[in-house]
């Protein structure tokens, strides 16, 4: 008789096992599947972020390979220049002879400088804040 009881609770602990491996699979199977969910939405909220910027990238070298130019006027950039000349977007516009919106929409990434005016830009890049504030006095007395 201790046979066939030894052999019931060897097989019943085997049974046992394997139900415990399942079931702690499964548990395992459904965190692993929220978890990969939760990833899945973080990355297309960054994807989203990163999409109007990966855009203008592409649209700003696209334009510099075409027009075979090294400058690229990103939104950051244009800031960074007038920003180290210590004008404000209205200044930096009359030196350059465009409207302050215009400015304000290069920096906001909205429009990008393009032909005579994006001559300028690279020109008041090379200027120091000195020959910035002739210029604009040189404006001022124009209008």
């Amino acid at each position: 008789m201790s046979s066939l009881d030894d052999a019931l609770r060897n097989e019943l602990k085997r049974l046992l096992a394997k139900e415990l491996r399942e079931a702690n699979l499964e548990s395992h199977l459904k965190d692993m599947v929220h978890h990969i969910g939760e990833l899945e939405r973080r990355i297309t909220a960054l994807e989203k972020q990163v999409s109007p910027h990966a855009r203008r990238a592409r649209r700003a070298t696209a334009q510099g390979a075409r027009r075979g130019r090294k400058f690229h006027a990103t939104p950051e950039v244009l800031r960074k220049i007038r920003n180290k000349l210590g004008l404000t977007q209205q200044e930096f516009a009359r030196v350059i002879g465009v409207s302050g919106n215009a400015v304000w929409q290069w920096e906001a990434g909205r429009a990008t400088p393009r032909g005579k005016t994006l001559q300028s830009v690279q020109a008041v890049r090379k200027m120091g804040k000195r020959e910035a504030r002739k210029r604009l006095e040189e404006a001022a007395g124009r209008d």
